[in-house]
């Protein structure tokens, strides 16, 4: 979505989340880092925002809380991994583009024939991911910070967002986490983004952006995907792990789009898929 908006001409990705939120009522703090903030910096992780924070826990707006944020934690140093980047790209879809992020999806879908979708209505067609938010639970409680709204642990997460923050403070729709689709849509997804962003003949995405996109912009990330670990295979790999234990790995010097749809999650205690996706890779690669 970002990408089709760049290619829009509606922004540039060196631009810097100041001029991009220009009208929003956002606090001090959060202006003086966002001066320093690029696009570019966000879809490479290198920001400088913190990981993670559970929005949900402090019942106040999405940019009370970030102010709140970036006050509380300096300026992460190198590549660090940051859902609230994330979160702040489905913003800037919103506030740019004018459309919902469901909105955008089903534009996108229509494109490429895929059915990715946020909440979706068939919850017995999505797999279990978990029981309650246990994992977050705990991370929550490592930071000290509490919150009543955790779902049973005795009921199965399924047709929902496993993700706290998308499920508690964004109603299941936000820019870092909450697309359901099957297999097949991210296999054609996937083979979209080795054809340079091309569709039916057609540039979706600009193609020197999907070709640039994958290549190595400092610490292992390219424009959102990842190219280091289970991805590096010296044949021109990139990829994308879940939280739950999905992935997508693609490889441009054999043309192959793997997808992984599993589920660590209902393991306790979850367990570590990086040798299992690379052992994956390799079958695949070898096929």
């Amino acid at each position: 979505m970002i990408f089709q908006l760049i290619g829009e001409g509606l922004f540039a990705w060196d631009e810097t989340l100041d001029v991009l939120f220009n009208g929003v009522p956002m606090g001090p703090i959060t202006r003086e880092r966002f001066k320093n903030i690029t696009l570019e910096s966000i879809l490479t992780h290198s920001s400088g925002l913190p990981a993670w924070f559970p929005f949900y826990t402090q019942k106040d707006s999405f940019w009370n809380v970030l102010e709140f944020v970036l006050n509380k934690y300096p300026v992460q140093e190198g590549t660090v991994y940051s859902d609230l980047g994330f979160m702040l790209l489905g913003e800037i879809i919103n506030d740019v583009s004018g459309w919902t992020l469901q909105q955008k999806l089903d534009l996108l879908n229509s494109k490429l024939s895929t059915s990715f979708t946020y909440n979706p209505r068939d919850a017995h067609a999505c797999v279990e991911t978990e029981r309650g938010n246990r994992i977050e639970e705990g991370m929550c409680m490592e930071l000290g910070l509490s919150f009543d709204g955790f779902r049973d642990r005795s009921v199965s997460i399924r047709g929902q967002v496993n993700d706290g923050n998308a499920f508690y403070f964004w109603r299941g729709a936000a820019g870092h986490a909450g697309i359901f689709g099957t297999a097949g849509d991210l296999v054609k997804l996937g083979e979209f983004h080795l054809n340079d962003g091309i569709i039916d003949g057609k540039e979706l995405i600009p193609s020197w952006l999907a070709r640039i996109a994958c290549r190595d912009s400092g610490g292992g990330r390219g424009l959102m995907w990842n190219l280091s670990g289970i991805f590096f295979d010296g044949l021109g790999g990139f990829g994308h792990t879940g939280f739950t234990g999905t992935s997508i790995y693609l490889c441009r010097g054999k043309s192959l789009a793997c997808v992984i749809l599993t589920n660590r999650l209902v393991i306790e205690p979850a367990p570590d898929l990086k040798n299992f996706r690379t052992e994956i890779h390799k079958m695949a690669l070898n096929t």
